[in-house]
C-alpha cells in the first residue's frame, strides 16, 4: 500500500488544479477577516461616556451645554472604577425633581451641602462622546451590559468551534489563539488613532509570512515556532510597562509582538498537520482547531474584563502565556525533512535521531515498524 506522500506524488502534488482550488479557498478568507476583526471597529470603546439622569438632561438643554461642559458639571469627578456607571441624583435637590429648574448652570452641585450630591446606579440615559457610532453606543453595552460585547465575539468563535468538528478545517492551538485574537481586539480599547494602529497591525502580517518562508526550511519548525512565541511574549510584557509619554516606542514594541504572534499563529498550521499520523490527522487537526476556537471564546472576556481593572493587565497575561508556550514548543519533535507519519508508531519515532536520519534520506516516509 503506498504511503500518503507517494499517493500525493501520483496525484500530482501541487499542480495547476491544486493552485486554483487553493486560490478559491483563500478568497473565502476575505469574508472570514471581516467577521474576525470587525469587532475592533464595531465594538471600539467610546472616548468618553457617562450616565445622564432626567434632571441633568433638562439642565443641559436649558443651559445650552456642550458635551464637554455637561461631562464636567454633571458626571462624577472620579474617572476610574465604576464611576461611569453611576450618576448624581440631581433630583434630590431640595427633595423635588422640579427643583432641577433652579439648579445653577455654572455649578449644579452648589445646591447640595458641601457639593456632595448622592450617587445612584445608572438605569439608562447614557451619553457618549466618540468619533462614530458603534454597537457599544447603539445598544448601551457598558457597565452591567458590557459582557454582551464579549459575548458577540464568543458566539462567533462558538460557530467556528462547531465548524471545526463538522468540517475539520486546519487551525491553531489554544494559547496562540488567545494571544492573537487578544492583541487584535485590544486595538479597539487602547485609544489613539484606531485606523493607523489597525493598518500597522495588518501590514505587519506580510513580513511575518515572509519570515516564515525564510526560516522554516532553514532552521526547521521548532526554533521559529518557539522564537516567535517568546518574542511575542516579551514584547507584550515590555509594552505593558513602557511609559505613555513615548508612544513611538510602545508602537514599535507592540508591532514586534504582533509580528511574533502572527508567525506563531501561522506556523502552527503546518506543525499540526505534520505531527499527526495519516489515520488520525483529520481528527487531530479538528481537535486543535476546536481548542483554537475555545481560546477565541475566552479571549474577549479575558481582554475586556481584565482591561476594566487595568488596561495593561491583559498584555501581562498574554505575555506570560506566549512565553510559556514558546518553551513548551521545544518539547515537540522536529519535523523538517521528515515525511508525514503514517501510523502512531511513526509519530512516536519522530523524536528519535534514527527516524530523522531515515526521513532525510528517504524523503518519502518515516521508517515505520513494518520496514
Amino acid at each position: 500500500m503506498p504511503s500518503f506522500d507517494e499517493a500525493l506524488q501520483r496525484a500530482g502534488e501541487f499542480g495547476r488544479f491544486q493552485r486554483r482550488v487553493f486560490l478559491l479557498l483563500c478568497l473565502t478568507g476575505v469574508t472570514f477577516a471581516f467577521l474576525f476583526v470587525g469587532v475592533v471597529f464595531l465594538g471600539s470603546r467610546p472616548e468618553r461616556y457617562w450616565c445622564r439622569g432626567p434632571s441633568a438632561a433638562a439642565l443641559a438643554e436649558r443651559c445650552g451645554w456642550s458635551p464637554e461642559e455637561e461631562w464636567n458639571r454633571t458626571a462624577p469627578p472620579e474617572r476610574g472604577g465604576d464611576a461611569g456607571c453611576r450618576r448624581y441624583l440631581l433630583e434630590a435637590a431640595n427633595g423635588s425633581a422640579a427643583a432641577a429648574g433652579a439648579l445653577s448652570c455654572a455649578d449644579p452641585l452648589a445646591a447640595f451641602p458641601n457639593r456632595s450630591a448622592p450617587l445612584v446606579p445608572c438605569r439608562g440615559g447614557w451619553r457618549y462622546v466618540q468619533a462614530h457610532s458603534t454597537i457599544v453606543s447603539e445598544f448601551d453595552l457598558v457597565c452591567v451590559n458590557a459582557w454582551m460585547l464579549d459575548l458577540t465575539q464568543a458566539v462567533l468563535n462558538l460557530g467556528f468551534l462547531a465548524g471545526a468538528f463538522t468540517l475539520g478545517y486546519a487551525a491553531d492551538r489554544f494559547t496562540s489563539a488567545v494571544v492573537y485574537q487578544g492583541l487584535v481586539m485590544r486595538l479597539g480599547i487602547i485609544g489613539g488613532n484606531l485606523y493607523i494602529d489597525f493598518f500597522i497591525s495588518g501590514v505587519v502580517e506580510l513580513p511575518a509570512a515572509l519570515l516564515i518562508l525564510l526560516t522554516i526550511e532553514r532552521f526547521g519548525r521548532r526554533l521559529p515556532f518557539a522564537g516567535s512565541n517568546v518574542v511575542a511574549g516579551v514584547a507584550c510584557l515590555v509594552t505593558a510597562f513602557l511609559p505613555e509619554g513615548i508612544p513611538w516606542l510602545r508602537t514599535t514594541v507592540a508591532t514586534l509582538g504582533r509580528l511574533g504572534i502572527t508567525m506563531a499563529f501561522e506556523i502552527v498550521y503546518l506543525v499540526n498537520s505534520e505531527l499527526y499520523p495519516t489515520t488520525l490527522r483529520n481528527f487531530g487537526v479538528s481537535l486543535c482547531s476546536g481548542l483554537c476556537d475555545f481560546g477565541g471564546i475566552i479571549a474577549p472576556f479575558l481582554l475586556f474584563r481584565l482591561a476594566a481593572i487595568w488596561l495593561e493587565l491583559p498584555l501581562i497575561i498574554f505575555g506570560i502565556l506566549a512565553s510559556v508556550c514558546g518553551g513548551l514548543v521545544m518539547l515537540l519533535p522536529e519535523t523538517k525533512g521528515i515525511a508525514l507519519p503514517e501510523t502512531v508508531d511513526d509519530v512516536e519515532k519522530l523524536g528519535s535521531p534514527y527516524s530523522y536520519k531515515c526521513g532525510r534520506r528517504k524523503k518519502t516516509q518515516v521508517c515505520s515498524s513494518h520496514l
